[in-house]
C-alpha cells in the first residue's frame, strides 16, 4: 500500500509541545525536531512519531549505529537527488505519488558536533552538507527529516533552516511562577 497524493497533502502528525500537543504538517513545514533534556522522553516521542509515519505508509530510515546513520543519510539524499532529476526531466508533479521518506537522526547535535565518530571512509563535512541539502530541498521531493536533540541543538541550526522545522518540545511546562 502506498501513500496517495491527497493522503500526503493532508497528513498531520501530533507532536509534543511542552506538556501539550502541537502538530507537524510536512507539506507546510517539512521537518521536525524533537527537543528535550531527557533522552528517554525524546526517544519515546520519536518512537511514537515513527510508528505513526509507518502506519501512514511512509518509508522510515532509522538506525542507531553511526555507520548505519551515515548510510541512511546517503540513501535519503540519493532518493531526493533522483526525484529532483525526474522532476526536471518531466514535470514538477513527477514525484506526487512517490512514497514519502523520513530520515530519523536521534541525536542530531551529537552528529553535528562530531561526538559520534564518522566512519573513516566518510567525510564529516560531506555528511553535514547532505543533511543541510535535505533541510533546504527535501519538501519538493517528499524527503523529510525527524531530528532529536538535547537543548544544545540551537547552536547547530542555522537561521536559514529554522523556517522549515517544527520544534516538538518534550519538556513538561514549567510550574506557574517558575523560570525556564
Amino acid at each position: 500500500m502506498s501513500t496517495t497524493s491527497e493522503q500526503y497533502r493532508t497528513f498531520t502528525q501530533p507532536v509534543p509541545n511542552e506538556g501539550d500537543t502541537g502538530e507537524w504538517k510536512p507539506t507546510r513545514t517539512p521537518h521536525c525536531m524533537v527537543v528535550g533534556a531527557d533522552r528517554a522522553d525524546r526517544d519515546h516521542a520519536i518512537a511514537k512519531i515513527i510508528a505513526d509515519l509507518r502506519h501512514a505508509n511512509w518509508r522510515v530510515l532509522h538506525a542507531d549505529r553511526t555507520a548505519e546513520i551515515v548510510q541512511d543519510i546517503q540513501i535519503a539524499h540519493d532518493v531526493m537527488t533522483q526525484r529532483y532529476a525526474r522532476m526536471q526531466e518531466t514535470s514538477p508533479a513527477a514525484c506526487d505519488e512517490d512514497c514519502p521518506v523520513v530520515l530519523v537522526v536521534d541525536e542530531y547535535s551529537e552528529l553535528v558536533a562530531a561526538q559520534r565518530s564518522v566512519p573513516a571512509d566518510y567525510d564529516h563535512e560531506s555528511l553535514l552538507w547532505r543533511i543541510s541539502d535535505i533541510l533546504h530541498l527535501g519538501r519538493a521531493a517528499r524527503v523529510h527529516l525527524l531530528l532529536g536533540s538535547g537543548p544544545s541543538l540551537f547552536e547547530h541550526v542555522l537561521p536559514s533552516m529554522a523556517d522549515g522545522i517544527v520544534y516538538a518540545n518534550v519538556a513538561a511546562p514549567a510550574p506557574i511562577g517558575a523560570s525556564r
